[in-house]
């Protein structure tokens, strides 16, 4: 109030209206000063250790603090630090973002529809052929019978031995006959039938290898009963 009236001595004001327009400038100057008008203000007040997470289209994902978010752009720091480069990055490549606090915001107005979503209709497509191509596998004879006679015998001769060599040859996949091994079909497709006939390769060799293993066993013990019998 003191230097209020000192201004008005020198400036020579006699009339109330002009001691009220200095009050309100004063004011107005003291709320200006205590306002935050720096962008980074959001980001100060984010603890160090919190992250959102960005997921694409592709489902690449990048670790970050969001600082922004408009209609066409989102603006984003590597960290919670105020003196970071902020990137931006366009809103139409985003899936969602998933923030720190838990809460998912999609800006996919189609979420769960992969009609407008390139790459999930390629991972859709490739998933529904490689399922064809494991259905026909399990239906299509990869001809094993002398596969599972081998390992038969090799049980049987060497039982304890033969598993081993069981455990690395079930580890490959059959070769896929002529028949449906047909250039035109994807890969997923293909892979999905070797998945299949590993699967049936597999169980053919451990069927017979414990099949001979048993038997052979049994004859071993049998034989050896026979020699060792007091006569």
């Amino acid at each position: 109030m003191i230097v209020i009236a000192f201004i008005c001595n020198i400036a020579n004001m006699k009339t109330i209206k002009s001691f009220y327009i200095i009050c309100l400038l004063c004011v107005t100057s003291l709320n200006l000063q205590g306002q935050d008008t720096t962008a980074s203000k959001k980001i100060q007040d984010i603890p160090k250790n919190v992250t959102d997470t960005i997921v694409f289209y592709n489902l690449e994902k990048i670790p970050c603090a969001v600082s922004k978010i408009t209609s066409s752009l989102i603006q984003y720091s590597k960290q919670n630090l105020s003196h970071l480069p902020i990137y931006e990055i366009d809103i139409q490549n985003v899936d969602h973002i998933k923030y720190s606090n838990g809460v998912i915001e999609y800006y996919n107005p189609n979420k769960g529809d992969s009609s407008n979503n390139p790459f999930l209709q390629k991972t859709k497509m490739e998933a529904q052929l490689f399922k064809a191509g494991y259905d026909d596998g399990m239906d299509t004879d990869f001809h094993l019978e002398i596969t599972g006679t081998l390992f038969f015998v090799y049980g049987f001769v060497l039982p304890t031995a033969s598993i081993i060599p069981a455990i690395i040859t079930s580890c490959f996949a059959p070769k896929i006959p002529a028949a449906s091994n047909k250039n035109y079909y994807p890969t997923s497709y293909k892979n999905g039938m070797k998945v299949a006939g590993k699967q049936k390769k597999k169980e053919i060799i451990w069927y017979n290898t414990l099949g001979g293993t048993l038997f052979g066993s049994a004859f071993y013990l049998l034989l050896w009963q026979m020699i060792n019998a007091p006569k």
